[in-house]
């Protein structure tokens, strides 16, 4: 439906209604910018493979000032080599996105896994912010990413990722293409961890490779105004939230603290769990009643720096490995330390 040859930019303003794109946005290198005062529909039942595309140094912004952006699960949207964005002032449903830097942010909804999706977001570093729910228990949001900080304020978030991943800072800037030709930065400010609001639980499954927690805060070049500072947690579920953290196919390494309130945190891996290092110091897992924890080490060892702490206040605590445990500071009404074949 629209293309403009190499460089060229796109911008298309819809002041008082919805955007429904039935056919492709193309361009070569140019910025792409999509914005409607309501919806942004992408594809549809009848519109297939409907697919957005840029390359560097064009970026790709979508913004849905008052409303949703819904993509059909079968359409694409791609920055390639550079960075791509979608805001919507409600829900994003979430098909194909693929760029080097990706940021959805769902002002006061949730983000939702298209029906029919391959790969919801392929990329080096994702950055999410809604305010409810990011995917959902029976079906998470799909990624291919290296790096990843996402915020809930109210809801859980709920991640399936098919690669290794570090969990720790990411920024992304787009730019806007405007109506007198000229071009706008648009920047979402660093943003670290895995945190939720609101009792939110918070998964995330790797299905291959190992997992980092580092402390992402000071881990990317901030802006003015960011004041970021770091704050030593990497995954912080608020009040009853749970956290379940599970390696299918690799190694847990924990550089910064795990944290809930009084919800259960559940660690798993298939090789070794390593809690802090000579670098990573001072690292805690930390809940309470009715709180419990788990780390299980399920084909190796479980590895905590001395300066570690791992802390059921009140309640129960487990530590299982195939292998050794090596153990630091435990401290709960309960603790159980299994070591299959290992030492203690």
């Amino acid at each position: 439906a629209v293309n403009a040859n190499g460089s060229g930019n796109i911008l298309i303003d819809a002041n008082a209604g919805n955007i429904d794109i039935n056919s492709d946005i193309l361009s070569g290198t140019g910025h792409i910018t999509l914005k409607a005062a309501t919806d942004i529909l992408v594809g549809d039942g009848t519109a297939t493979g409907v697919d957005i595309a840029t390359a560097t140094a064009g970026t790709i912004s979508l913004d849905a000032e008052a409303g949703a952006v819904t993509m059909a699960g079968d359409s694409t949207i791609t920055a390639a080599d550079s960075s791509l964005r979608v805001n919507a002032a409600t829900d994003i449903t979430v098909s194909n996105l693929t760029a080097q830097n990706v940021s959805l942010v769902a002002d006061t909804g949730a983000l939702i896994n298209a029906a029919g999706t391959t790969k919801n977001v392929t990329a080096i570093n994702l950055r999410i912010n809604a305010n409810n729910d990011i995917g959902a228990a029976a079906r998470h949001l799909t990624t291919n990413i290296d790096n990843i900080s996402a915020y809930s304020a109210t809801g859980s978030m709920y991640l399936t990722e098919d690669n290794a991943a570090t969990v720790t800072s990411s920024r992304v800037v787009v730019t806007e293409f405007n109506s007198d030709a000229q071009t706008t930065q648009i920047t979402d400010a660093a943003q670290s961890d895995l945190t939720t609001g609101a009792d939110g639980n918070i998964v995330l499954v790797l299905t291959a490779g190992d997992l980092v927690l580092n402390d992402g805060d000071t881990g990317v070049s901030q802006t003015d105004g960011d004041s970021r500072e770091a704050n030593g947690t990497a995954v912080n579920a608020n009040g009853s939230g749970n956290i379940l953290l599970d390696i299918d196919a690799g190694s847990l390494d924990i550089n910064s603290d795990i944290l809930s309130g009084t919800g259960h945190i559940t660690l798993k891996a298939a090789t070794d769990i390593l809690v802090g290092d000579g670098t990573a110091t001072g690292v805690d897992i930390t809940t309470a009643t009715t709180g419990t924890i788990s780390l299980d080490a399920e084909a190796g060892a479980v590895t905590m720096a001395g300066d570690s702490t791992i802390t059921a206040t009140d309640s129960s605590l487990r530590v299982n490995a195939a292998t050794d445990i090596t153990v630091s500071n435990l401290t709960a009404q309960n603790v159980s330390l299994v070591a299959d074949t290992g030492a203690l």
